[in-house]
């Protein structure tokens, strides 16, 4: 899920198959939302700037609170530790195979680790 939170901020329209903050745009409150608003590097106004945002595009999914969003979460990095949580998990999966002997069932778990960390759509 983490992976997909971060693919509608990071992928293209033509990656996904899909529009792109198609979750922001229904006021979803993702991984990449939940660690801006938690985020040190935004100062208290703007935390609450973005909370009040985030709450707006139920009723009114503006183009330009979208780009005030897009920017908050720049500022406070909160993409970037998406993703490092995302890779957290990943590794955390991979590792969690370690006790499964080689056969031809861990192979397919762990391709399946390799094509989520990997997906674009």
């Amino acid at each position: 899920q983490i992976v997909d939170d971060l693919l509608d901020y990071t992928a293209t329209a033509e990656e996904m198959g899909k529009p792109v903050l198609d979750d922001l745009r229904n006021g979803l409150l993702t991984a990449p939302i939940l660690l801006a608003l938690d985020s040190k590097r935004l100062n208290e106004a703007e935390r609450q700037a973005l909370q009040a945002d985030v709450e707006s595009l139920f009723t009114n999914p503006a183009e330009e609170t979208i780009g005030r969003i897009q920017g908050l979460l720049a500022q406070s990095q909160a993409i970037e530790e998406t993703r490092q949580l995302a890779h957290r998990y990943i590794a955390e999966a991979r590792q969690s195979l370690d006790f499964v002997a080689d056969s031809p069932e861990r192979q397919a778990l762990l391709s399946l680790v390799d094509y989520i960390t990997e997906r674009r759509n």
